[in-house]
């Protein structure tokens, strides 16, 4: 199962230095800092080498994705640029977007799967039956990971279900210490 960690949307502490060691590991990694200005985001990508841009994605700027070599990440209502031609991938939120969407992605996040462990009061947006029945239609589209409350223990009812990939943010970036992130991705990766 194909792995992808998203940003947190507020920095924490050593969190550059965790995306290394997730690059490192050539899981793919998703920044997302919605609300940052350009400055504010190009300095933080500059902390990272460039050697890892491919393994990257910008969640909504097109320029930096541009600038950096990185693969773009479209938020829900994000049309995709015309001219693009590196990776790409979409959010989405119900079904029928996904199944009436006209163009190529990479690959596509459908959220929430379970209740969201970063973001209170964001609840499961569908139940086992819906996805069990839903999934494979969708996979016709495109591959597709799941997200929202995405523990390494639920990676086998995942896969059970269909989904290609998942892509975490809140089992990562909801422990404080870099150490205790780290064991987290590697209990992925056994999962996986």
């Amino acid at each position: 199962m194909k792995l992808v960690v998203i940003t947190g949307e507020k920095t924490c502490e050593q969190e550059v230095e965790t995306l290394l060691e997730i690059l490192k590991l050539g899981v793919r990694v998703h920044v997302r800092k919605p609300g940052w200005p350009d400055s504010v985001l190009e300095a933080y990508l500059r902390q990272i080498p460039e050697r890892f841009s491919n393994q990257m994605s910008l969640h909504g700027s097109v320029q930096l994705a541009e600038k950096f070599g990185m693969g773009l990440h479209l938020k829900s209502d994000q049309q995709k640029p015309h001219d693009w031609s590196d990776m790409i991938s979409k959010s989405f939120h119900r079904v029928e977007e996904i199944l009436e969407y006209a163009h190529a992605l990479h690959y596509g996040f459908l959220s929430p799967i379970y209740d969201s462990i970063s973001k209170r009061e964001h609840y499961a947006g569908f139940t086992k039956e819906q996805l069990e029945l839903a999934v494979p239609s969708m996979q016709q589209k495109m591959q597709l990971y799941a997200l929202g409350g995405i523990t390494p223990d639920k990676l086998d009812e995942l896969k059970m279900t269909g989904f290609l990939g998942v892509a975490i943010m809140g089992a990562i970036w909801s422990h404080n210490r870099m150490a205790d992130r780290m064991r987290t991705m590697e209990k992925f990766i056994s999962h996986g």
